[in-house]
């Protein structure tokens, strides 16, 4: 007796999966802690300071409408959290760190900030 072929295996639709578009809320949230700015470049024991600081965290960093270059770490959604950071950079040698708010991308007061959030 001749084998035959087995019967191809049944085509199965796999259901289109679409992922959703994500929006960002228009009142988006963010909490950083400002470790520094400077208008001419970074003095050199701040320099080594974010040097030993970049190996545990990541240091963002831009220039305002100023010309002045801006230092953060973290985006956080909650503020308590944003202060424990703050802390600990402090404790890190960080010592002039202090929490800022941002709401999509623009700064904003912390009050204001937390404002907002109490709302929602």
């Amino acid at each position: 007796a001749a084998e035959q072929p087995a019967p191809p295996a049944p085509k199965v639709n796999k259901p289109v999966v679409k992922k959703p578009v994500v929006t960002p809320p228009s009142d988006e949230i963010e909490y950083r802690v400002q470790i520094g700015s400077f208008s001419k470049g970074l003095p050199s024991y701040v320099q080594r300071l974010y040097d030993k600081l970049s190996k545990f965290r990541k240091i963002d960093h831009y220039t305002d409408d100023k010309g002045v270059v801006v230092y953060t770490v973290g985006k956080l959604s909650d503020y308590h959290a944003a202060v424990n950071l703050k802390k600990q950079l402090r404790q890190e040698g960080a010592s002039d760190a202090f929490v800022v708010a941002y709401k999509n991308g623009e700064r904003i007061k912390v009050s204001d900030a937390l404002k907002i959030q109490k709302g929602k």
